[in-house]
């Protein structure tokens, strides 16, 4: 009988502590989890696509990272004092907000190595190949057509446009080529688009004198060039040469 209360008690105390070591190892575990740095985010590197980001362009990136969490050390570095926990960190709304917040990122992936407690930001900057202006606002427009802001300071050949609407495909890949292709045959056109008058622009003041009217489609480069030659060997007084169709008959016979 003896026997048997004691064994009964040694159950109980057996019981009662593993009961109490349970407690202890789930309250260290979440204390772990969430609140001790052991799996806070040690350090985040951004890496680019394609080619290096302009040091203005990582500037903002490292300033919008800082106040993002407020625990930012230089080179892109975190340390792990109050930094968001890795193993629940939301990456999907790191790569959102960043999109929204630098219109000059075409696409962004971040990755967690939980091993190591690196965040991985791989982006792809928007290369500006035209510098595009209203009456009041300057723009930067990629190869594809997209019309941003926060781009770097460069010497890009310009287009005037009635309106400027930033993050928006503005023009098609194609138009964007028509008018580089113009370009290259002089790179001092004054190159002016309206909405107004679709599918074709305007050269401004060409040689003080004249306008000329161009079709925005592959014939371009050729009703530019023929329109030059017409303009150069009849000197023409035309406020306006238009050129849009059939660019072949301004050929000077």
């Amino acid at each position: 009988m003896r026997n048997r209360s004691q064994r009964i008690k040694q159950s109980k105390f057996l019981n009662k502590t593993l009961i109490i070591f349970s407690i202890i190892f789930i309250l260290l575990l979440i204390y772990i989890l969430f609140f001790s740095p052991v799996f806070h985010i040690k350090q985040v590197f951004v890496h680019n696509l394609g080619n290096t980001p302009s040091e203005k362009f990582k500037n903002e990136i490292t300033l919008f990272l800082r106040n993002y969490h407020n625990s930012f050390v230089e080179e892109i570095l975190y340390d792990n004092l109050n930094f968001p926990n890795i193993l629940f960190f939301n990456t999907k709304y790191l790569e959102k907000d960043l999109l929204s917040h630098f219109p000059n990122i075409s696409k962004i992936k971040i990755t967690k190595n939980i091993f190591f407690k690196d965040l991985n930001i791989v982006l792809n900057e928007r290369v500006p190949v035209l510098s595009v202006k209203d009456n009041t606002n300057t723009a930067c427009i990629d190869s594809f057509g997209y019309i941003f802001c926060n781009c770097p300071e460069s010497d890009l050949p310009n287009i005037h446009i009635d309106k400027i609407k930033t993050n928006i495909f503005y023009f098609k890949q194609n138009e964007i080529e028509i008018f580089q292709d113009l370009l290259k045959e002089n790179p001092e056109l004054n190159i002016a688009y309206s909405k107004t008058t679709p599918k074709s622009f305007k050269i401004l003041n060409f040689d003080d004198k004249i306008d000329i009217l161009l079709p925005l489609n592959e014939n371009a480069v050729l009703a530019y060039r023929a329109a030059v030659q017409y303009y150069v060997v009849k000197q023409s007084n035309m406020s306006i040469l238009d050129a849009r169709y059939y660019p072949e008959k301004l050929y000077y016979k």
